[in-house]
């Protein structure tokens, strides 16, 4: 859903999600073949992607549900996207097909947001379940704690460098070493990735 209207079918003509990075990532093309972006929906950098996938088998797996941050959008100019309309989910159809490539980032609540704070001595597992509750998004891991307690500082840096640099330094003992993404279902991950390759 992108600006109040639905795609979907036919209308994706390219879908690629990416979450082997820290944040998932989407880049999709579709076509606008009602002329549904009128000068008012015109799409534009900093407005949100809305995604939803279902699933075949919810006891399998749940349904996808997350908000993208557009960051960069391939589209005619506005001169060229046909009748403008009366509401966003309706318009006459163009005498061409138009299509809009979207680049978005996975929408998180404060994380980039660049901020000043502190904890007391504590380790890095629970450091990171705060960041988490402070986010409002979930927190998983396949240990129960590591073995690092110190204070840990952000000087006016986002939330995502913070997690990003402690994660480099999380320590539980000398076989172990760490990796963290936040997951399509709003979860801070923090993995001991040598636990993960002994299956």
């Amino acid at each position: 859903r992108i600006n109040e209207y639905d795609f979907g079918g036919e209308q994706i003509l390219a879908f690629h999600l990416t979450i082997d990075s820290f944040l998932p990532s989407l880049t999709v093309t579709v076509s606008d073949s009602k002329g549904v972006f009128s000068k008012s929906q015109y799409p534009k950098d900093g407005d949100v992607l809305m995604l939803f996938i279902r699933s075949k088998d919810e006891e399998i797996f749940k349904p996808i549900r997350m908000d993208f941050d557009i960051i960069n959008v391939d589209a005619p100019p506005v001169s060229n996207t046909g009748q403008s309309m009366e509401s966003p989910t309706e318009g006459g159809k163009t005498n061409e097909e138009v299509t809009y490539t979207f680049e978005c980032k996975a929408k998180i609540p404060d994380l980039l947001a660049e901020e000043c704070f502190g904890y007391p001595e504590d380790t890095s597992f629970n450091h990171f379940e705060k960041v988490a509750t402070e986010m409002k998004i979930g927190f998983a891991s396949n240990v129960t704690d590591t073995d690092d307690k110190m204070p840990r500082l952000c000087p006016y840096d986002t939330r995502m460098k913070f997690i990003r640099d402690y994660t480099e330094s999380a320590y539980l003992d000398d076989d172990s070493f760490f990796t963290s993404y936040i997951d399509l279902y709003y979860y801070l991950n923090l993995v001991n990735i040598n636990d993960q390759l002994k299956y």
